[in-house]
């Protein structure tokens, strides 16, 4: 422990406690911070103070994207894609593939909804669930896709495949733009993109 200076009576020795969740923290976690005051010459004298400091539940999810085995986007936050974006250049009836991981980077549990751009008759863009392997382009670029319930700091990944049509120019791209947002809190947002280029 440690040893205040000498403390007249009447007197006192101020002391703070500062307490922050960390990365691993949970929402409503409560940490309970106990200091112990005992008399250097009576140690049958003590008296003691304590500090609970609960741990806010947050929502927000973090999107990435790999370029090869390079992971782009994380704890970055944007609709755009800004600074998380992924490049393939490919030949027409060739598909570039994306992976990307939808992270909940909050304090508790959450469901994202995904959408993301659609196909059009020059470009074929599909979205697969990599977990389960379905095809859920339709609720994607729809209504939104639900992801299931995610804990915190797991993740759900999705795969992207996007193919440029025979009537597609050289050197024209499409960039497809997928968002993640909590479902409980619905201001909180993470996009990723993937721009593909017909070679």
């Amino acid at each position: 422990g440690w040893t205040t200076p000498s403390v007249a009576p009447g007197a006192y020795r101020r002391i703070k406690i500062g307490v922050k969740p960390l990365a691993g923290a949970t929402g409503n976690e409560v940490k309970n911070a106990l200091l112990t005051a005992t008399s250097v010459s009576d140690d049958t004298k003590q008296d003691a103070v304590g500090a609970d400091t609960t741990c806010l539940v947050d929502y927000r999810p973090d999107g990435i994207i790999y370029s090869g085995s390079t992971p782009l986007g994380d704890g970055i936050y944007n609709t755009n894609g800004t600074g998380q974006t992924s490049s393939a250049g490919v030949a027409p009836g060739r598909t570039a593939t994306y992976e990307v991981r939808l992270y909940n980077d909050g304090t508790g549990r959450d469901t994202f909804g995904v959408s993301g751009t659609a196909g059009d008759s020059n470009w074929s863009v599909k979205y697969e669930d990599r977990a389960t392997g379905t095809d859920i382009t339709a609720a994607v670029t729809g209504a939104g896709w639900a992801s299931p319930a995610l804990n915190p700091r797991s993740y759900r990944r999705i795969k992207v495949y996007v193919s440029p049509g025979p009537s597609v120019a050289p050197n024209a791209a499409l960039s497809v733009l997928l968002t993640a947002a909590s479902t409980v809190d619905a201001t909180k947002r993470d996009a990723v993109k993937a721009t593909t280029t017909r070679r």
